[in-house]
C-alpha cells in the first residue's frame, strides 16, 4: 500500500451484467429488505493435480468459494460476522492428501439478521455452472436456474460451458474499468479492502471446515499508508467515477472507455471461480 500502486482484485462477478442488475434491484428496494442469499458454483474439474495443494492455489475455499463470499457482501451490502463450513473430497480423492476438497457448503452469518448459503464443487462434467438468488421481505431476484416445471437433464459433455463462456463479458468489463480508473486516477473496484475481507472470510471458512465449528469473523483493522487510513471507493455497483459509457451508442452494455494515453494495466485475477 505504501507504494501507492493501483489495485483491483479479480472478483469478476461485480462486473457481470446479471449481478449488477440484481444489485440495482436490491438497492432500489425492489424486493424489500434482503435477508437470504443463495448460490452455487460448479467447476468442470479440479485442475491439474500438479497444481493441487493449499500452498499452491489456496484450496476450494480460497480459490473458488471466495468469489461468492464477495458476491454476497456486494449484493447484500452487509458484513459477515461468522462462518460455518463443511466439505469433502467426493470425486477427486487425491485432494485429501493435500488437505483440500472438491465440494463445500458454507453458511455466512451477516449483521442485520441476514444469511448466505453457498455451495461449490469441482466435477460438473456437464459444464461450468452458476446460479444465484436473493430473497427479500417483499420478493426475490434470481438467475441461473431453469424456470417452469420442466425437468432438466444435463449430461456429461466435452463441450460444456467454461468459466470464460459464463463470465467473458464480466472479465472484459473489469479490465476496462480498471484501465479507466488508471486513466482517471480514481480508485479501482473491487479494491484492496474487498480483497482482504473476502480472504478473511475464506480463511475463516477453511478453519470452520477443519474444526467443525462456527468461526467468528472479526472486523479487520483499516489499512494505513504513512500512518493515515487508506481511502476506499464508495460501496455499490461501481465507483461513480467510471460510470461514463463509450460514446458509440452502446450505453447500458457494461462497456467502459479505455484510456488513450498509451498506458496499460491489468487487474489481479486468481484464475478460478
Amino acid at each position: 500500500m505504501d507504494a501507492g500502486a493501483p489495485f483491483q482484485i479479480g472478483f469478476q462477478r461485480r462486473w457481470d451484467s446479471r449481478y449488477r442488475h440484481a444489485k440495482r434491484i436490491i438497492d432500489s428496494g425492489g424486493i424489500g429488505e434482503p435477508v437470504l442469499f443463495k448460490t452455487h458454483g460448479r467447476d468442470p474439474d479440479a485442475s491439474n493435480p500438479a497444481n493441487w495443494g493449499l500452498d499452491r492455489n489456496g484450496g476450494l475455499f480460497l480459490n473458488c468459494a471466495i468469489h461468492d463470499f464477495d458476491a454476497a457482501r456486494f449484493l447484500l451490502g452487509r458484513e459477515v460476522r461468522a462462518v460455518t463450513a463443511t466439505g469433502a473430497a467426493l470425486v477427486h480423492k487425491g485432494l485429501r492428501d493435500k488437505g483440500d476438497i472438491d465440494t463445500c457448503s458454507t453458511t455466512l452469518h451477516f449483521d442485520g439478521d441476514t444469511m448466505a448459503l453457498t455451495e461449490w464443487s469441482r466435477y460438473a462434467t456437464y459444464g461450468y455452472d452458476i446460479a444465484m438468488e436473493v430473497v427479500g421481505t417483499e420478493g426475490m431476484v434470481q438467475f441461473g436456474r431453469e424456470r417452469g416445471e420442466a425437468v432438466l437433464v444435463r449430461p456429461s459433455t466435452r463441450d460444456g460451458a467454461s468459466v470464460f463462456d459464463v463470465f467473458g463479458d464480466a472479465y472484459r468489463n473489469s479490465v476496462e474499468a480498471f484501465a479507466a480508473s488508471i486513466a482517471d486516477g480514481t480508485p479501482a473496484s473491487p479494491g484492496v479492502e474487498d480483497a482482504r475481507t473476502a480472504l478473511h472470510i475464506a480463511l475463516a471458512a477453511r478453519r470452520s471446515f477443519e474444526t467443525g465449528r462456527s468461526v467468528p469473523v472479526e472486523a479487520l483493522p483499516p489499512l494505513t499508508r504513512g500512518g493515515a487510513a487508506v481511502p476506499q471507493p464508495p460501496r455499490g455497483i461501481h465507483p461513480p467515477e467510471v460510470l461514463a459509457r463509450r460514446q458509440d451508442g452502446q450505453a447500458g452494455n457494461g462497456a467502459y472507455p479505455r484510456p488513450d494515453d498509451g498506458r496499460t494495466a491489468v487487474p489481479l485475477t486468481d484464475g478460478g471461480g
